[in-house]
C-alpha cells in the first residue's frame, strides 16, 4: 500500500503519531529532506513517538520511512488531484455531456484509489487460499450479488468451485456445510447487510478461513478475518446518487483476484478455458434451432 495513503488512514495511530503523519502529509518533500533528528522537534513529539510510528508503518526507521514516502509521493499527488465527490459526481441541472465527463472522472479516480489500497502480497495470499480450498463460498448483499456471480463464472472456467448463496436459506445451508477446508469470501462495505454478522460468527465457529472484502475503514468484522482486501471508503451508505465508486472498486478488486489466481498456472488455466469454450461452442455456438441439426 502507498505509504502516504497508509499515513492518511492513520489506523491504530496515537495522538502523537497522528501529528507526525499529518506533518508528513502536508509536505512529503520537506519530510524527505529534513534531518532525522529534526522530525520529532518539528512535530512537538518525542523521538520515541517517531520510532513507534515507523514500527506501525512496518519500516525499520526514519530512513526507510523517508524512502517509502519518496516512492509514493507522485502517486499520492495524483490521487489528491483527481479526487471527485463520489457521492454526488453530478448536481442538479447537469447535462448529459456533464454526466459523461463526471462519471469518466469518477471512474478514473476510483480505480486509482483502489489500486493504491492494493497490497500485492496480500492478493497473493488470497489467491493461494482460493487455490487450496475445496470450495469457495462468497457471501454478499443483494447489491453486489451480480458481481459475485461474475466472479463465480470466471473461476468456474478455470476449474475452481465457487458457491454464491443468493437467498437466506442458501446462506443458512452454505454456512452449515462449511468448515476448515472451505474458504469464505465476505463482501460488505462496512458491515452493512442483513445476516452478515451472523454469517461471520457462524463461519468463525466452524473454523472456516475468512477473506473479508470491505471498506478501508475499521469494521466490527476485521478481527475475524484471516485475509483482508480493501475498497476506498469515501462513499456514504445512503446519501448519494448511486454506488458508482463501490461497484467499480469491487469489480476491479475481484478481477485482480481472479487474474492473480489465473496467473498461478497460466498455461493450464488458459488451456482449460479455451477447451471449455470450444466444447460448448460445438453445441451452443450458433444458438437457436441450428443446434438441433
Amino acid at each position: 500500500m502507498n505509504a502516504l495513503l497508509k499515513l492518511h488512514r492513520a489506523e491504530g495511530f496515537s495522538e502523537g503519531e497522528r501529528a507526525v503523519a499529518a506533518w508528513i502529509l502536508r509536505d512529503p518533500d520537506a519530510f524527505v529532506r529534513a534531518p532525522a533528528k529534526s522530525v520529532a522537534s518539528s512535530c512537538n513529539v518525542s523521538q520515541a513517538t517517531v520510532y513507534r510510528l515507523c514500527a506501525k508503518m512496518e519500516v525499520s526507521g526514519i530512513a526507510e520511512l523517508k524512502a517509502a514516502v519518496a516512492a509514493g509521493t507522485a502517486e499520492w499527488m495524483r490521487l489528491r488531484a483527481s479526487e471527485v465527490d463520489v457521492n454526488f459526481p453530478v448536481c442538479e441541472g447537469a447535462t448529459t455531456a456533464n454526466i459523461v465527463e463526471a462519471l469518466q472522472s469518477e471512474y478514473a479516480s476510483t480505480v486509482a484509489s483502489a489500486a493504491a489500497l492494493m497490497d500485492p502480497a496480500e492478493v497473493d495470499r488470497c489467491a493461494e487460499a482460493i487455490c487450496g480450498a475445496s470450495v469457495v463460498d462468497v457471501y454478499t448483499t443483494a447489491g453486489h450479488l451480480f458481481m459475485a456471480r461474475n466472479f463465480q463464472l470466471q473461476m468456474r472456467e478455470i476449474g475452481i468451485r465457487v458457491n454464491v448463496p443468493s437467498s437466506d436459506h442458501d446462506r443458512f445451508l452454505s454456512v452449515a456445510a462449511s468448515g476448515p477446508d472451505h474458504l469464505a469470501i465476505v463482501i460488505s462495505f462496512g458491515g452493512h447487510g442483513a445476516q452478515i454478522p451472523e454469517t461471520i460468527r457462524g463461519l468463525h465457529d466452524l473454523g472456516t478461513p475468512l477473506l473479508l472484502i470491505s471498506s478501508d475503514e475499521k469494521t466490527c468484522m476485521d478481527r475475524r478475518a484471516e485475509y483482508r482486501l480493501r475498497m476506498p471508503a469515501g462513499e456514504n451508505f445512503s446519501h448519494k446518487v448511486s454506488a458508482f465508486s463501490t461497484r467499480l472498486s469491487l469489480l476491479y478488486l475481484l478481477d485482480v483476484l481472479y487474474t492473480a489466481v489465473f496467473a498461478r498456472d497460466y498455461k493450464e488455466n488458459l488451456r482449460r478455458k479455451v477447451e471449455l469454450a470450444e466444447t460448448g461452442a460445438r453445441y451452443f455456438g450458433n444458438g437457436g434451432c441450428s443446434g438441433l441439426r
